[in-house]
């Protein structure tokens, strides 16, 4: 096998592996909390930026129709989600999004796991949520911004090798949607589409502090011309993951935690190039954490 093909395939990840916690536990809901709070130098916004980011993400599944009734193909899941974020010096990212949507893995129950191609589709995520947010900070002078919006699209996200002793390791997540607002102006109406792999190794992957060094980027594009919604960008890291070994009641809470530092720089913008002054470059360090009550 090479590394490609055994990097591909998600040896072990905590979404196939036989742990269970026992908090809430039921297989016809499901909890997740995800979020990363950093410290950026630039934020790509402004030269000595230096401040902090911080965003947190509660989705509920329930009820979870593709389980809950047996079909050949699974039947779409409601959710409600809320986000917040906070960002120094943007005012209009300081908010708090909350929305009732509907998601669809049809291939879920694909059996033919030894198919590295197959065992990918079957986390696709066809979904549709409505959301209104409230800004957290001089709501008078952004009250002309949208607070409602539409999104319907697909995306994947897959973790590989992070909870087992292989040398290699990678975490991809794509997303293609179409947003009526984005928040940000009223009239966005545009197909968009992100795209962020890390892949990387553990120098001492029997180790709970294994260091994890990668290689990452992202790339965004939509229909606007925008220059922050449509780059390339390319860079590298180092992520601790302390608790990736755990396996008792508070792996609900930590096992996903993961502790990193970040270097990233501009590749190129697709459309039209950013105002003079504005950085090319970012250095972060910061925590992330997934969370997965079920």
């Amino acid at each position: 096998m090479s590394y490609a093909d055994g990097l591909f395939k998600c040896e072990d990840t905590p979404y196939n592996s036989n742990y269970r916690p026992n908090v809430l536990e039921s297989k016809y809901h499901l909890l997740q909390i995800y979020g990363d709070v950093s410290f950026q130098n630039t934020n790509f916004f402004k030269k000595n930026y230096d401040g902090a980011v911080g965003w947190a993400e509660t989705r509920f599944v329930f009820p979870r129709f593709s389980e809950f009734i047996n079909t050949p193909i699974p039947l779409p899941d409601p959710f409600f989600i809320g986000t917040i974020k906070d960002m120094k010096d943007i005012d209009w990212e300081d908010r708090f999004d909350y929305g009732i949507g509907m998601e669809w893995r049809p291939l879920k129950r694909a059996n033919s796991l030894n198919d590295t191609f197959l065992e990918w589709t079957k986390h696709l995520r066809f979904y549709a949520v409505y959301l209104k947010t409230e800004f957290l900070k001089d709501e008078e002078e952004l009250g002309w911004k949208p607070h409602n919006d539409f999104r319907a699209g697909v995306d994947l996200y897959r973790e590989c090798n992070l909870y087992n002793n292989l040398w290699y390791w990678g975490e991809f997540w794509g997303d293609a949607s179409w947003r009526k607002t984005n928040f940000y102006v009223d009239d966005f109406k545009s197909w968009t589409f992100s795209f962020v792999p890390k892949v990387g190794i553990k120098l001492f992957p029997d180790k709970a502090l294994a260091p994890m060094p990668y290689a990452t980027g992202e790339v965004s594009l939509t229909e606007r011309r925008e220059f922050w919604e449509n780059r390339a960008l390319a860079g590298a890291g180092l992520r601790f993951m302390p608790f990736r070994f755990f396996d008792d009641t508070t792996a609900i809470f930590i096992k996903g935690l993961k502790i990193y530092t970040e270097a990233l720089w501009v590749v190129d913008y697709f459309k039209d190039d950013a105002p003079h002054g504005t950085p090319n470059h970012d250095y972060r360090v910061g925590l992330n954490f997934t969370i997965n009550w079920w």
